[in-house]
């Protein structure tokens, strides 16, 4: 659900324009309707509030997410008489954080009285507001605001800076966004707006300070979620969990062979022999007597800038030829929506750790007779990240305004309190938590049922109660599985993806043929269509857009044939997806070196030479994800400079008011 909550900014004279700027609008069903003194606009494709009339004063919900109430589960898919209930308690504040099992990503009601939302505290789902005086817009949607903004002859003055704190950092460092006059919500905050507009964070989970309890009962929690699922779900229905060699989609999978859910269950691989996620993943397959997942899949590569009519029910899959054994038809065939539920584990990492995870103790441990700084903690950062060539893009100016940055972050967490052994993973949840859900969690959900129970609150405490030198470890996802049935710890004991095996152990037929792929190039109608939108001012490239050009512009076309059998296998340590990922951004990128002259204030802040060297060198060159993570993060920031007026100077492109923790 998009949606736009405006006091003081007429928005009924540019509906239009607002529909456009909203990412749901394919397909979907918008209201606007006036309560009190404020206008709501909102994209409600699932009838959440079925019987409002335009002008009828009673109270208009929002819901977008997933959670399960106790064992009631709600999707941002389904509308219930369960799930007002749930919205009306948390915006009261009757209902405790603990009872929500699973993250909730806004929720909130407009009535007479004013306006009360809910955002979730791990801030998954971003949430934007700008203000004028005693005028406010709040929505999910950067687009919308800034359309409305400029329907209004109002500033929107681009920023930079988030989309190089991501290329540098992995996502952004603070509440910054690409636009000076809009603000990001922080984590947790609960919103009124009546005569005046107040903003107040949410109080900390009371959670218990032990950490086997505190698994325990993550434990439990996480069950009551699939269990919530399993009971919510009709029947018949498609269970399908991504299983790999990693430890976040092993737990999730532990959950549901422990589960209702376990008789229906199958399982798909991002991946193939040789790479060892495979590997793994074909011998858990094996040993659970898993089928291999076949997802009928609606595939629409250009939905977004082209709106077109939907098939009803259709499965928008953003691993379309990625995963499961896809069958290859005329036209996708239609799948009602409570008989598909895909279970993913993208949250895993929060048990896990990243390449930078422990450079506090490093900052601490070394010789210099200093010890700790936040100055040193960050060079740590910038120099792990060199080494995986997403620093070398930056002009030297813009790296720098990114180590302040970084610097100030660090230094206003500790300001609040955050123990320094805690700084590490106080800072990799705000940055991760910038470049998770948005965009592509959007479009990849739209017709189906997305559950990720590891989305959880439960384990960011689970995190914090471990000492500093286990975050960068997955002790907190397999303490969870071992906290489980002899299903559960059985998994957990299986190897992990840390070797080739000598045979392949991967079903036949869990992977498409990329002998069936077209590659992208330039005149790719889904690259030309995106790339036209952002020159236009259509879109906004934030940190979602990296989803987004991943979904449309990175999407490969599948031919309308049978799969065929391959003899010579991907190299092992190329993932399927990934490789189109780089395709697909350096088509992009090549472009937007050859529009933009040397002498572009683009390059004020990137590389020229760099970049250009990234855009063309072959993929056996690019060493990870990071590097194509990199790439996609500098061509949201090219398209963002293309022709903005009034930026002249690095200074200029770089400003934004320091991170706040």
């Amino acid at each position: 659900m998009d949606f736009l909550i405006a006091r003081g900014f007429s928005m009924a004279a540019h509906l239009a324009e607002l529909k456009t700027a909203c990412v749901g609008y394919a397909g979907g069903c918008f209201r606007h309707c006036r309560i009190g003194r404020l206008e709501i606009f909102a994209s409600d494709p699932f009838g959440l509030n079925d019987g409002l009339a335009p002008d009828a004063p009673a109270a208009f919900r929002l819901f977008d997410g997933q959670a399960s109430v106790g064992r009631e589960f709600h999707h941002s898919l389904a509308a219930s008489a369960g799930m007002a209930r749930m919205i009306d308690a948390a915006v009261e504040g009757r209902l405790t954080p603990e009872a929500v099992n699973a993250g909730v990503f806004v929720l909130g009601r407009i009535d007479a009285q004013g306006l009360r939302l809910v955002t979730d505290p791990l801030s998954q789902y971003p949430v934007y507001l700008v203000r004028r005086g005693a005028g406010f817009m709040i929505s999910n949607v950067l687009a919308a605001i800034v359309a409305l903004l400029r329907r209004h002859g109002l500033p929107a003055t681009p920023s930079l800076l988030p989309c190089l704190e991501g290329m540098v950092m992995g996502g952004s460092l603070g509440e910054g966004t690409p636009v000076e006059e809009i603000e990001r919500l922080s984590f947790g905050c609960d919103i009124e707006a009546g005569d005046t507009l107040r903003l107040t964070p949410r109080p900390a989970l009371d959670m218990p300070l032990d950490y086997e309890a505190t698994i325990r009962a993550a434990r439990a929690a996480l069950a009551a979620h699939v269990d919530a699922v399993a009971a919510a779900v009709a029947t018949p229905r498609l269970v399908v969990a991504d299983v790999s060699g990693g430890v976040d989609s092993r737990c999730v999978l532990s959950l549901l062979l422990e589960s209702p859910l376990r008789d229906e269950l199958a399982g798909r691989c991002f991946t193939r022999f040789p790479n060892p996620d495979a590997n793994v993943a074909g011998a858990i397959m094996e040993r659970f007597g898993l089928p291999v997942a076949r997802l009928p899949t609606g595939i629409d590569i250009g939905r977004l800038m082209q709106p077109e009519p939907a098939v009803p029910g259709a499965v928008l899959s953003n691993a379309a030829f990625s995963g499961g054994a896809r069958v290859v038809e005329a036209a996708p065939p239609a799948i009602a929506f409570p008989h598909l539920v895909h279970f993913t584990g993208a949250f895993g990492e929060l048990g896990g750790g990243s390449s930078s995870a422990d450079f506090v103790a490093l900052a601490g441990a070394g010789s210099d007779p200093g010890g700790y700084s936040a100055e040193r903690a960050v060079d740590i950062i910038l120099d792990r990240r060199r080494k995986v060539g997403a620093t070398g893009l930056l002009h030297p100016d813009a790296l720098a305004q990114v180590r302040r940055n970084a610097i100030a972050c660090l230094a206003a967490l500790e300001a609040t309190g955050v123990p320094r052994d805690q700084l590490s993973a106080e800072l990799y949840l705000r940055v991760r938590c910038r470049d998770h859900f948005g965009l592509a969690s959007r479009v990849g959900s739209i017709g189906r049922v997305r559950p990720d129970p590891l989305a959880s609150a439960w384990l960011v405490r689970a995190r914090r109660l471990l000492p500093s030198a286990l975050h960068r470890r997955n002790k907190v996802i397999l303490d969870l599985m071992l906290a489980g049935g002899e299903t559960s710890r059985s998994l957990a004991m299986m190897p992990l993806a840390g070797k080739r095996w000598e045979a392949p152990v991967l079903p036949a037929g869990l992977v498409p043929d990329a002998a069936d792929i077209e590659p992208v190039g330039p005149d790719t109608p889904a690259l030309s269509r995106l790339t036209g939108a952002l020159m236009a001012g259509e879109m906004i490239p934030t940190q979602g857009s990296r989803g987004l050009l991943h979904e449309h512009a990175v999407r490969l076309k599948v031919k309308e044939a049978l799969q065929r059998s391959r003899e010579a296998p991907p190299p092992g340590n190329v993932r399927f997806g990934n490789e189109a990922a780089i395709q697909g951004h350096q088509a992009l990128m090549r472009g937007l070196v050859e529009r933009l002259p040397a002498g572009h204030t683009a390059w004020q802040a990137f590389d020229r030479a760099a970049v250009l060297r990234c855009a063309t060198q072959p993929l056996q060159d690019f060493r990870s994800t990071i590097d194509s993570g990199a790439l996609s993060h500098a061509v949201a920031g090219l398209t963002w400079l293309l022709d903005q007026p009034g930026v002249e100077a690095p200074a200029e492109l770089l400003h934004h008011p320091a991170p706040a923790a």
